[in-house]
């Protein structure tokens, strides 16, 4: 999958949800971002993505500046994956979606989400 997508480098988006690609795929998704300059929408929903891949996202999403829509819900991500990836958000200054609903974080790290991501005025959270 890397090799694949590391020749995309002008790819703007990618939907690979309901793949079952699990924290191995994620992490190759993560490190394929890494000098993905044009992505503007990634979903990865329905993966049974846990922390450990939500945390390499988190890292390969920093360098995202024109990501506008990511989608990872229905994973099992925890709070520290859910944290890690709002942390890394907050640097996407054109961000107006992040569905994260149905995952396996805890109301106070959701929370903890929403206050990281407070200064995006346009962005819409999915909690379906």
């Amino acid at each position: 999958l890397q090799p694949f997508l590391r020749s995309l480098l002008s790819l703007q988006e990618l939907d690979l949800s309901s793949n079952r690609i699990g924290d191995d795929g994620a992490v190759a998704v993560a490190d394929a971002l890494w000098g993905s300059l044009e992505l503007t929408v990634l979903h990865l929903d329905l993966n049974h993505i846990g922390d450990l891949g939500a945390l390499r996202l988190a890292e390969g999403l920093r360098g995202c500046l024109k990501l506008e829509e990511l989608g990872l819900g229905s994973n099992v991500i925890g709070d520290a994956g859910g944290r890690a990836i709002a942390s890394s958000l907050a640097e996407c200054p054109k961000l107006e979606l992040v569905a994260l609903a149905y995952n396996n974080i805890t109301p106070e790290a959701a929370a903890d989400v929403r206050k990281t991501l407070a200064d995006k005025h346009d962005l819409a959270e999915d909690d379906s």
